[in-house]
């Protein structure tokens, strides 16, 4: 019998890998994420085939019009969710997600080596994996680089300034998380309620429209229906890599420029804790996070990741990250508010 037992503990052994090998394989893992992330050749696609190359187990990816609409989607099916990671929750968001109470802390060791400006908070609810920094981007042969040489100190004056800021096109806060970190810049740059009113006030008549969201607004910047955009730094190594077009560029303010950083969460009713960390592990990975920058159009958290030149060679403006979260009803106010002063075009 003793020399039986190792053979037959062996053997059952075995048979205990392979049945868990199989278990892995035939099982997957469910994220909801937004609309931009998906695509042929997209970040979603990377990652899907690189987590089911790593683990042998499946990637659904399903999609929501906007990360807004996705943490909608998980609040409406709370604990009885199939999903089980939250990609794209972004700064803008954090607060209203934190409230759900439907999340939980990712491990303390994934956010090691992540980029310090990238930060979502200290309860680790949401892992950083990119970031970017909002900016205006204007086409050079509607306006010469001398009409703004002169770089406006900050938003504020951007906004009340009589010229060169005619014609904008922007994304809906209430259903663009870019369009609500704008609203909230705006709180930064304004200082006090009183001012922010007043600089809303002067800059919506400049704005030609408010689109639903940032692929909205962009697609009118480029039809010539605008002639500054709402965007990302980042746009304009979009242009230089995809169309070799040097005619984008950015407006940059000298105080600094908003900053939106996108993280993942892991749905709390989840059982799935090996997926969700092999998942977690390879979207801060070098290997995943070097795909960013040319899917994405944003920085990858991780630091000292390879850029390529397009971003190497963009402006590095001071990131103005949001001294303070909002509560669920301060953020329902601001939108009120906000809808006020904008009213001539609703």
């Amino acid at each position: 019998m003793i020399k039986v037992l190792p053979f037959v503990l062996l053997f059952y052994g075995f048979f205990r890998f392979l049945g868990a090998t199989s278990l892995v394989k035939s099982d997957s893992l469910n994220v909801y994420t937004y609309d931009a992330m998906m695509g042929q050749s997209g970040f979603g696609e990377i990652l899907k085939k690189v987590f089911e190359q790593k683990t042998g187990a499946k990637l659904k990816l399903v999609s929501f019009g906007s990360e807004g609409e996705a943490l909608n989607q998980l609040v409406i099916e709370g604990e009885k969710t199939k999903a089980d990671i939250l990609l794209g929750i972004d700064s803008s968001l954090s607060s209203r997600a934190r409230a759900t109470k439907l999340f939980a802390p990712i491990s303390k060791e994934l956010f090691e080596g992540l980029d310090p400006v990238a930060d979502l908070g200290s309860d680790r609810l949401f892992l950083p994996f990119d970031f970017g920094y909002l900016a205006f981007i204007y086409h050079k042969k509607r306006f010469s680089e001398l009409e703004v040489s002169g770089q406006l100190s900050n938003l504020r004056e951007f906004m009340i300034s009589k010229a060169p800021t005619k014609r904008v096109v922007i994304a809906d806060p209430r259903t663009s998380s870019l369009g609500f970190s704008f609203l909230r810049w705006t709180q930064e740059s304004c200082s006090n309620q009183k001012l922010l009113k007043q600089c809303w006030e002067l800059f919506a008549p400049k704005l030609t429209t408010i689109a639903p969201s940032w692929s909205g607004a962009y697609g009118l910047f480029l039809q010539g229906e605008a002639d500054w955009v709402l965007s990302y730094t980042t746009s304009r190594a979009y242009h230089l890599e995809k169309e070799n077009n040097d005619s984008y560029n950015i407006l940059i303010f000298k105080e600094g420029h908003g900053l939106q950083v996108e993280g993942a969460a892991v749905i709390k009713s989840s059982k799935k804790r090996d997926l969700i960390q092999a998942f977690l592990k390879l979207l801060v990975s070098e290997e995943v996070q070097k795909q960013l920058p040319l899917t994405q159009w944003m920085y990858p958290a991780r630091q000292h990741t390879p850029l390529p030149k397009s971003f190497k060679d963009l402006p590095n403006p001071k990131a103005i990250s949001f001294s303070n979260e909002l509560s669920e009803d301060d953020r329902k106010k601001l939108l009120v508010d906000w809808i006020k002063w904008v009213s001539h075009l609703k």
